[in-house]
């Protein structure tokens, strides 16, 4: 009778440690894409208070053949729970707050998974405004380069610069949208030789170091991993050349080890196409991160700095870059986004329109459809040319009529997060894919 109970006891025991594992290991559920929407911004009631925005017009255009290797890819990841996709989103001082590409971030990751914070930069130490979904300290002296300014810049379209001998870096990253950005792997972008860069890497509240990953080499490039997710980490570097310490920062890469994606925002105040052209690492680091989709946002520069936009001009920046992206990265997918509406002072300072937005929006759709790339039409979505002083007395613009509110770009994300995840669905439902 013992020896039955103990032998009972035992399989009792079994199963329900095997039960416990399971549970701990299930995966979220599966959300639809008005679930992903709604765990992130009460989208459906915005749009029914602004009523100027065409909410029918979110969809990708063009987008087949053009993303379908995109779409295979996170086909993939949402059937199997298996992989990492990556996304670039490289715009101008639209992007650069990171108040619309945190929305599109955090929606896309409640649908296909969130494998890690993605890009990051201390824009801090290059006196200019950045996200606010982390922290970053240092204790010594930085230098700054702009995209604008010098073609000495990296991925991120910023570099920081010093001449210290160790440098040092804080990062804190803090939850959002729902999701848990600690990391296990970080990435460093940096100008590298022999001697000048000797990185290291830590947990800041326990005794954990990272260990370089010596399969994941570029030039440009340092990866190091933890054992055990991460939220602040300590990064030093130094130098062993001390005639010439000068080191340079260019972003930093964070995952973790979950599938999913990764949603990376580069932003640049002022920025326009031909300034990432003139970058001489913005195309190398790009090519070490490997993105899956690369999205482009930029037009408003142009359109606001010239007096009659050359369309001509104008679309052979997008052809440069887009040329640049294919030769580095072959197998990444391209979308394109018109820029949105802006008005000018007119010569008696009255806000006028800005006939140049209306010209970058064709270029772009028209250099899109020769070249078969994908577009976004945000000018349409929001309202169309000449919209802006709609946005304006709905108290979502700036005092110039240039720039959104947090809000208004909070709409805009997730409206191309739902046009990413429609595109992908749609595609899913032609070739008659069983979505998961």
């Amino acid at each position: 009778m013992n020896k039955c109970l103990k032998q009972w006891s035992n399989n009792s025991i079994f199963f329900l440690s095997l039960f416990l594992s399971i549970s701990c290991n299930a995966q979220q559920p599966t959300l639809s894409c008005t679930q992903a929407i709604e765990k992130v911004v009460a989208l459906d009631s915005l749009l029914q208070e602004y009523d100027f925005i065409k909410k029918d017009k979110y969809t990708l255009q063009n987008d087949t053949p053009s993303l379908n290797n995109f779409y295979k890819k996170v086909y993939n990841l949402r059937k199997n729970k298996e992989g990492k996709i990556k996304i670039l989103h490289v715009g101008d001082s639209h992007m650069q707050a990171d108040f619309l590409s945190s929305i599109t971030r955090g929606v896309l990751q409640h649908y296909f998974g969130n494998a890690g914070r993605g890009l990051l930069f201390p824009y801090k130490y290059a006196n200019t405004n950045g996200p606010g979904s982390y922290l970053s300290n240092s204790i010594i002296p930085w230098g700054t380069n702009k995209v604008l300014l010098s073609p000495h810049t990296g991925i991120c379209g910023y570099s920081l610069t010093t001449q210290s001998l160790i440098g040092d870096m804080v990062i804190t990253l803090k939850n959002q949208h729902g999701h848990d950005y600690k990391s296990t792997k970080v990435t460093m972008f940096h100008q590298r030789t022999q001697d000048n860069f000797l990185l290291d890497c830590y947990d800041t509240k326990s005794s954990q170091k990272a260990v370089k990953d010596s399969i994941y080499q570029y030039p440009n490039a340092t990866t190091l991993c933890f054992q055990e997710p991460v939220e602040e980490f300590y990064l030093t570097f130094m130098s062993t050349d001390t005639i010439n310490p000068y080191k340079r920062l260019d972003g930093i890469y964070l995952e973790n080890n979950e599938p999913g994606i990764t949603y990376n925002m580069v932003g640049v105040n002022g920025a326009k196409y031909s300034h990432y052209n003139n970058s001489a690492n913005f195309a190398i680091e790009l090519q070490a991160l490997q993105p899956d989709l690369v999205i482009f946002s930029m037009g408003t520069n142009e359109a606001f700095g010239a007096k009659n936009l050359d369309p001509d001009e104008f679309a052979s920046e997008v052809q440069k870059l887009v040329t640049t992206i294919k030769n580095k990265c072959p197998e990444t997918s391209i979308l394109l986004t018109t820029p949105p509406d802006s008005y000018k002072n007119d010569t008696s300072g009255r806000k006028s329109k800005n006939p140049n937005v209306k010209i970058a929006q064709q270029t772009i759709i028209q250099y899109a459809k020769d070249n078969q790339i994908a577009y976004w039409d945000l000018l349409e979505l929001i309202g169309g040319y000449g919209c802006m002083n709609k946005w304006a007395a709905a108290n979502m613009t700036d005092a110039l009529w240039i720039h959104f509110s947090k809000q208004g770009y909070e709409i805009q994300g997730a409206l191309l997060a739902k046009g990413i995840i429609k595109g992908f669905e749609k595609f899913c439902e032609k070739r008659k894919y069983k979505l998961p």
